[in-house]
Formats: structure tokens, sequence, C-alpha cells
């Protein structure tokens, strides 16, 4: 499916109360296999932001905005009128480890002839061949998961390719049934300050020249880690789970905290989860309030015990939430490469995603092989659910 890869005590309890134990298997099979259907239809013939796309005029783009699932603002139309639309607007989900914030270029001040997209967060020189090289790759198998593999195979650049306010792009993909493309690179902002970017246009825009024969670079692309942020958040919070049990509550606040800035969906949940059993102080509606906010953060980020909140489907969470069926579908995608990876909490959620039929048919062997690769790994979840 993606083309850069070959192919706590207290708590334990809680995850179990959204079971699908009393789900009819067959029937989810049924429902999750119409499901995935479609999921493809709605990939190839709804664009890249559906309601928004190259050659619309001001006035369509400024009500597709409104109307689009995948995106949101916090900004008012007061606000809006003001400003313009650029930057106001973000992708619901990450793409990849970051949410990405949308500029609009206009032909001649009338037709929308692109959209450039921009991650959030930024890389240092010192990190281009390791975290972002790692954050660019994670980009591109989410937008490979939902619009297909890409047309060329290049290998990554140096930063000397990529001149301060401009980009240099890697990889094209071409929607199927359209004229439309989607071109991944890395841009260059502010100087010294990198960042994956992704455009949609009607032309092709992967101009940088790399190295390497299209069998060598997928290899090299092979050997890059996906997701290290959640490696690095898994040992940050052996030290939270430590305080936890410990009843340190407020230095596990703080811990989990830092984990979550790291991008860990499982660090946001046991957040939602200090703030819901009240281990925090503040007032009871205070502590509700965050409780809600950090548990959709972890449902959003891919933690599915998190998102069984909501429901006890994926497409009942996605009618829930407002996701559409490209965004579930990289939700789990995503969740899928964690795991492969071998990251501890990556690796429980998978499992429970197999044990329960949650985005996935239910499979009982699967469930067991990954959540005992968690236990094994020290972890409490991943202990318990294999007694259950």
């Amino acid at each position: 499916m993606v083309f850069l890869n070959d192919n706590v005590s207290p708590l334990k309890n809680i995850i179990w109360q959204y079971s699908l134990s009393n789900l009819n298997h067959q029937m989810m099979k049924q429902f999750y296999a119409i499901f995935l259907g479609c999921c493809s239809i709605l990939v190839s013939n709804a664009g890249v932001f559906g309601s928004v796309e190259p050659g619309m005029d001001q006035d369509q783009l400024t009500k597709g905005l409104k109307r689009n699932p995948a995106l949101y603002t916090t900004m008012n139309e007061a606000y809006i009128a003001r400003t313009g639309l650029n930057g106001v607007y973000q992708t619901k989900l990450p793409v990849g480890i970051d949410r990405f914030e949308l500029f609009f270029n206009f032909n001649g001040g009338t037709k929308l002839r692109a959209i450039d997209c921009y991650a959030k967060k930024a890389y240092t020189e010192d990190e281009f061949d390791s975290m972002l090289r790692s954050a660019y790759k994670n980009m591109v198998n989410d937008l490979v998961a939902q619009y297909g593999k890409p047309i060329n195979h290049p290998g990554w650049l140096s930063p000397e390719l990529i001149p301060v306010g401009g980009m240099r792009y890697l990889h094209d993909i071409k929607l199927e049934n359209s004229n439309v493309y989607i071109s991944a690179g890395i841009g260059q902002r502010h100087a010294g300050q990198f960042l994956p970017i992704f455009t949609v246009s009607n032309t092709k825009r992967a101009t940088a020249k790399v190295a390497g024969t299209p069998e060598q670079n997928r290899q090299d692309w092979k050997e890059v880690m996906e997701f290290p942020h959640i490696y690095q958040a898994d040992e940050l919070m052996k030290s939270a789970d430590k305080a936890l049990k410990e009843k340190k509550y407020d230095y596990a606040l703080q811990i989990y905290k830092q984990a979550s800035k790291l991008g860990s969906a499982r660090a946001y949940w046991c957040i939602a989860m200090l703030y819901q059993n009240k281990k925090v102080k503040g007032d009871a509606s205070a502590l509700k309030k965050n409780a809600e906010e950090y548990n959709l953060m972890a449902a959003e980020w891919g933690y599915a015990p998190a998102a069984m909140k909501y429901g006890k489907t994926l497409p009942e969470v996605a009618k829930k939430l407002g996701w559409d069926a490209k965004m579930c579908k990289v939700w789990v995608s995503r969740n899928q490469r964690a795991a492969a990876e071998g990251h501890v909490s990556s690796l429980f959620n998978w499992g429970f995603m197999n044990k329960t039929g949650f985005g996935v048919p239910q499979n009982m062997e699967e469930a067991k092989k990954y959540l005992q690769l968690a236990a094994d790994k020290g972890d409490s979840l991943a202990k318990e659910a294999l007694k259950k």
C-alpha cells in the first residue's frame, strides 16, 4: 500500500468500556467492506480537498472552504474579510505528523492556480537528514494512502538546493481520472527553517535533481524510520507511567504533555484520563472540558480507544466527528505503518483495533500477535488486554 515502505495500571480498565464484544462480527465485516468500497470511489473522484480544486474563482473557493469536512479554521468571517484566506484554513487531521496550513495562488487574481500546503512545524538544518526526512516520508505515505503511488522515484536532496523563501519538489502523484497533481517537497520559508510541503495544481512540479536509480532510491527510503517521534514519546511516557503508579499526578501530567507535543496519540489520551478521573486540581467544568479536548486530540492523532468514545465503529466515529472517507482511510493506514515500525504504543493500538474490529476486520490472531509484542516490551495495557 505504501510506497516509501515495502510494503498504566490506574487507567487500564477504562479502555475496555468501549468493547465491541456484543457487536455481530459478520455484520461488521460486511459493513466494513461496503465502507472501503465507498472510500475508493470518493478518493478517485472527489479530488484532494473535495469542494476545493484548482480553477475555482475567489467566491467559489470561499464557499468550498466553508463546507469542506477535511479543513477547518478558528477565525470568524470578519477576520477573514480583513486578512484574506491565506494561512487561515488548515487540515482537520494531521497529514503525516503535522497539520498543514493552506495558501492559495491565483492566475491573474481570478482563477485558483494552485494550493500550497505548509506543515506547521519547521526543522533546522541539523535535523534535515533525520527528523525532517522522517516527517517528509510520513507526509508522502499519508498522501499515497489516499491518492495512489507517485509517478517518479527520487532520492533525498540537500538543504543547499532549497533557496530561502522557496521550495523544491521531489514526488508527483497524479489523481486517477483527473488532471490534478499533488507535488510533495521541502520548503524553506525562513532562513534555516525547513518544512514538508505539498502543492495541489494541474501541473507536475517535481524538478529536484537527486542521484540514484529508482531502485536504489526506493531502498534508501525503505530504511528511513517514519515514526521516530513516537519512539521518543514512548520513552518519555515510561517516566510518566512510573509517576502515575506513584500517584504523582501533576508530574505525570507534565511528562505526558511533553510526549503529546511529539505527536503521541496515547499521550493525549493519558492526559484526557487524568482530567476525566479528576487526578489533577481544577474545578469540575474545567476538568471535563480539558478531558473532552484531549480525548478528541487523541482520536484525531490515531488512538483507537479515544476514538471509540464517539462510536463503536470507525464509520460511526467519522459521522460523529465530521471525517470523510479519505480521512478514515489514512487514519487506519498511519496506525498500521506505525505498528510495523514496532513502537510500543503503536503495537498496542493496532492490536486493540484488531481485537475490537475498529477500522479493520476483527482478527483475534493478529490482535494477539501485536498485543503480545507490546506486552513483551513492558506495556501494561497490552498485558491486561491479553487476559481478556
